[in-house]
C-alpha cells in the first residue's frame, strides 16, 4: 500500500474558524495533491489547480462548526474531519503527505496549527495506526486485505484473536498487545506517534520536565510559543519495526498512560 500520512490534533475549544479551514485544504490541495476536484455534497470545492470555486468557498462559510461536524472525503485516502459539538476541544484530522518530504508537514500548515492552542497533536503513519488501532471486523473486509468471517479456522488464518464484547454485544479484534494502539484518555487519545506534540494541559498532566527528560525519542525541544514538539521514532515508514515498536511500549510506560487509559466503549 502507498504511504499515507495522518496528522490528527487535540486544541483548545474555538480554536478554529471556517477561515482555518479553507486555508489548510487550500495548502492541502496545493502542496499535498488533495481535494483538488473532489465533489462534497454536490459541490466541486476546487479545481485542478487547487483554487478554490465560487461555490466552495459559499459552502465552506456557511458550515456552521459549532453545531456541524465536518468530514470530507476526496479519495480512497484524502480526509479532513472537524468536530467540536459535544466534545471537550476541537478536534481536527487530515490525511497529509509531500512528494519531496513525504514524513514532514507543510511549513505553512505547521505555522497555522502552532498558532492554535495546541492540547496534544500527532503526525502518524495512517495505514499502521489502522492496523495496530482499529478493532472493527468488518472494516478488515473493506480494504480488502482479506476475509475474516467470525470462525475459529478464520481467526487462526488471519491471525487476529476476535473476542466477544459484552458492552457493545458485537465481535471485535483484540488489539490489546498491539504496541502501536491508540489509547483512550478521559476526553482526548494518547497515540504513540512517529511525532508528538504537548501542549499545556498535557504538560500538566504527564509533568512538563517528565516530557523533555524522556531519554528515547530521537529530539524533544520546546518551540517557542511554549508546545513541546517530540520526534519519537526515526523514520514515519518503520513504526512497525521491533525497534521503534519497544519505543511505543516504552513512552507508554513512561507516562503510566494505562492507569489513565479508559474503555473505549
Amino acid at each position: 500500500m502507498n504511504n499515507v500520512f495522518q496528522y490528527c490534533g487535540y486544541f483548545h475549544k474555538e480554536s478554529f474558524c471556517n477561515e482555518d479551514f479553507m486555508i489548510l485544504l487550500n495548502i492541502l490541495a496545493k502542496e499535498h495533491e488533495l481535494f483538488s476536484s473532489a465533489v462534497f455534497d454536490d459541490v466541486i470545492l476546487m479545481n485542478n489547480e487547487g483554487n478554490f470555486t465560487k461555490e466552495g468557498i459559499e459552502y465552506l462559510s456557511s458550515i456552521d462548526i459549532d453545531n456541524e461536524n465536518i468530514f470530507l472525503k476526496g479519495g480512497k485516502t484524502q480526509f479532513f474531519e472537524f468536530g467540536r459539538k459535544n466534545i471537550k476541544y476541537d478536534w481536527l484530522q487530515f490525511s497529509c503527505w509531500n512528494n519531496k518530504n513525504p514524513d514532514k508537514i507543510n511549513n505553512e500548515i505547521l505555522d497555522l496549527l502552532l498558532s492554535k492552542e495546541i492540547e496534544i497533536t500527532f503526525l502518524f503513519d495512517y495505514w499502521y495506526n489502522f492496523y495496530q488501532s482499529n478493532d472493527d471486523p468488518q472494516r478488515y473486509k473493506q480494504i480488502n486485505i482479506g476475509k475474516y468471517d467470525l470462525t475459529e479456522q478464520d481467526i487462526k488464518n488471519f491471525g487476529m484473536p476476535l473476542y466477544f464484547n459484552e458492552d457493545i454485544q458485537l465481535y471485535r479484534i483484540d488489539i490489546s498487545n498491539n504496541p502501536g494502539r491508540e489509547r483512550f484518555l478521559p476526553g482526548i487519545k494518547f497515540i504513540p506517534a512517529y511525532k508528538i506534540w504537548y501542549g499545556k494541559e498535557m504538560q500538566e498532566l504527564f509533568g512538563k520536565q517528565k516530557i523533555l527528560d524522556y531519554p528515547n525519542a530521537i529530539y524533544t525541544k520546546e518551540l517557542e510559543n511554549g508546545v513541546i514538539e517530540m520526534q519519537l521514532m526515526d523514520d514515519i515508514t518503520k513504526c512497525d519495526l521491533p525497534y521503534n515498536q519497544e519505543k511505543q511500549r516504552d513512552i507508554v510506560k513512561y507516562f503510566e498512560i494505562e492507569k489513565l487509559e479508559v474503555p473505549k466503549y
